[in-house]
């Protein structure tokens, strides 16, 4: 996972921006997602882009990602896949978030990131693991 990072964040200009992922559990992920989004239900993962007011950190640095583990292993198995690539998705999922990327807000540009930076995924991955994104665009 540690060249997944690294080939993303080369990918988006940012390699000498260092980031930092907290693996963490359910319960530890509900309080974190009270805590900074007000929101009192486990999720999946969460970002927090450097400099934000609410979570002040070294402007250099990228950000920070926290991911439920046993998320991972839930969503892994709901949709049939190896937890590497749920992994691999929640990774990249986070990292767009650091770079700025905002499905919510702009579904296009979000699109368009998650499909370049994806095809770089599948090329990190086990052949079969394909990132789940890609599938659900209808690439091969």
């Amino acid at each position: 996972m540690t060249e997944l990072i690294a080939r993303l964040a080369r990918a988006q200009g940012r390699a000498r921006q260092p980031l930092a992922v907290l693996f963490t559990g359910d319960a530890e992920m509900k309080t974190y997602h009270r805590r900074y989004l007000g929101k009192s239900k486990c999720t999946d993962v969460l970002s927090f882009p450097a400099g934000e007011p609410d979570f002040p950190c070294e402007t250099q640095r990228l950000g920070d990602l926290i991911i439920s583990l046993p998320a991972v292993r839930r969503q892994a198995a709901r949709l049939g896949h190896a937890r590497a690539r749920e992994l691999a998705y929640l990774l990249l999922h986070g990292f767009l978030h650091l770079c700025g990327y905002d499905h919510e807000s702009d579904e296009l540009a979000w699109a368009d990131a998650e499909l370049r930076l994806g095809r770089l995924v599948n090329h990190l991955l086990p052949p079969g693991w394909q990132h789940r994104a890609l599938g659900m665009l209808g690439e091969p």
